[in-house]
């Protein structure tokens, strides 16, 4: 599912399923738009922000509890969203 800024945001998480679990990746930007959105959705588990800014995008990502990781390397952002499926579909959130 894709969407670019504006109304297609918010007709893009009404599109998401309250019954499927969710891990998601999202860029800095995107991230800090969406995450007010979201936050409060159960089925949304975790969150991982992929970005080449770390401090800009750490210092907001503090605020939401689903953020689980900041990184710049995506195979890093991957590796984690792995484990956190993983406990996902254990119902059992892991923290790192």
């Amino acid at each position: 599912m894709g969407f670019d800024y504006g109304t297609e945001i918010d007709e893009t998480v009404a599109k998401i399923n309250s019954t499927v679990k969710t891990v998601l990746i999202t860029s800095g930007a995107m991230g800090n738009i969406l995450m007010p959105k979201i936050h409060h959705m159960d089925n949304v588990m975790v969150v991982l922000v992929f970005c080449f800014d770390l401090e800009k995008h750490s210092k907001w990502a503090s605020d939401f509890n689903k953020i689980k990781g900041v990184t710049k390397s995506f195979d890093e952002a991957l590796k984690l969203a792995k484990k956190l499926l993983s406990g996902v579909m254990k119902n059992d959130v892991v923290n790192i």
